[in-house]
């Protein structure tokens, strides 16, 4: 049996049909802002500006990213609005350096409580001091989180973690 595909033979069809695709997966915002510059190509500029109420410069941009994509609809899909450039850490090394030394001095010291003890030191050295949630987000970054894990000991002293047990597997049988 032959299969005969549904276009067969008419020009243009499979052409048509991958832009009603196209169309069909463009969502609706996009859709709706080739609507309104579709308007503005017809009515003007000061009706689109009175109907829909966007501004002359929000048309212009949606009229060149449609025009850079080749009259897709799919280039007026909205971005998130996430700054392009964020602004980067500035933390003195010396700071980072310094809460490393009082947690290890005083082992899983609280963000409060470096932040009273930092505060006479910062004066000394002339660095900001920093804020307790910043102090937070300083421990938070680093690798190891700047924590030290106590040792567990048992009743008599002695550490209890002593290591890993080699363990035989279950129906190992030995050769002799």
């Amino acid at each position: 049996m032959q299969v005969q595909r549904i276009g067969y033979g008419l020009k243009g069809f499979y052409r048509l049909a991958a832009l009603g695709q196209k169309w069909e997966m463009t969502p609706k915002d996009a859709q709706e802002r080739l609507r309104i510059l579709q308007f503005w190509e017809r009515h003007g500029l000061s009706a689109t500006q009175e109907a829909f109420g966007v501004s002359r410069r929000t048309l212009y941009r949606w009229k060149a990213a449609l025009k850079a994509a080749g009259d897709n609809p799919a280039a007026l899909i909205p971005k998130p609005p996430i700054a392009k450039r964020k602004r980067g850490k500035n933390r003195d090394p010396r700071l980072v350096k310094r809460i490393r030394e009082l947690r290890t001095l005083y082992p899983n010291l609280g963000k409060e409580r470096l932040h009273r003890l930092l505060a006479p030191w910062c004066a000394e050295h002339g660095i900001a001091l920093p804020s307790v949630s910043t102090i937070g987000r300083i421990i938070a970054e680093a690798p190891d989180k700047m924590r030290l894990v106590p040792k567990r000991l048992d009743a008599r002293g002695r550490n209890r973690c002593t290591g890993t047990q080699t363990r035989k597997p279950k129906g190992l049988k030995v050769p002799r």
